[in-house]
């Protein structure tokens, strides 16, 4: 988002986006559409005083999935003293985005972090289905409870950072550190056999890669704060 560049009418209130939104679809023609509807919006705003604004930093928003076209995005920038909220959407599909200034700033990000409940498992039932000594239902249900306790006892700053989500931009994965792994396996050695904990070892280091279903989800929360 740091190349996002905007022509801000003050006299009016019009914003113009001088750079392609992330979301639309690839043209050919791109560029020379965006030179002349840059040209238009000047000439027709040429008696009025226009300021540039450029993206602040990665101070970035989105509300919906990457792909939903319609999603409301919100983004700071800055004309180089003061910073703004601009707020994008469309009102339909095939129209570009349109931008408009809007009170307030958003909060600064803070991440919660959320075990894969379902994907975890399915993934479990699957691999342990195939054993001599499959884990039941109470089973898994009991060592997804212990994934949850050590979840809420680490902070997102414990958690690395393995890869992003494809479909949603305020998604991350995060991996367990080998203090976390150790603390989820003296858990699991109160509530499971010797070799059932063993077997759930094997497990989780099978699936501790990025996005697969021992990776936590980091939910990035940001709220959008206006002056009292």
């Amino acid at each position: 988002m740091v190349s996002e560049q905007f022509l801000w009418c003050r006299n009016c209130g019009t914003i113009h986006h001088l750079t392609q939104p992330d979301k639309s679809p690839p043209d050919e023609n791109l560029s020379s559409d965006l030179t002349q509807s840059t040209d238009a919006f000047k000439d027709h705003h040429a008696a009025h005083k226009l300021e540039c604004l450029v993206a602040a930093g990665e101070i970035y928003f989105p509300t919906g999935q990457k792909t939903d076209l319609m999603a409301v995005d919100y983004i700071e920038v800055t004309n180089g003293q003061d910073r703004y909220l601009l707020r994008g959407g469309r009102r339909k599909l095939g129209q570009p985005l349109q931008f408009a200034v809007v009170k307030g700033c958003l909060a600064q990000p803070g991440f919660g972090l959320h075990v894969q409940e379902a994907a975890l498992c399915k993934a479990m039932k699957e691999h342990f289905g195939r054993a001599s000594a499959p884990f039941g239902d109470e089973k898994i249900e009991r060592f997804i409870s212990l994934v949850r306790e050590v979840v809420k006892e680490v902070g997102p700053g414990s958690i690395q950072v393995t890869g992003y989500s494809t479909t949603d931009s305020n998604v991350v994965y995060g991996r367990f550190g080998e203090a976390e792994l150790d603390a989820l396996m003296k858990k699991c050695s109160s509530q499971f056999e010797d070799a059932e904990v063993e077997s759930i070892r094997r497990f989780v280091e099978a699936h501790r890669e990025t996005g697969d279903v021992m990776t936590v989800l980091m939910r990035r929360h940001i709220s959008i704060e206006t002056a009292a």
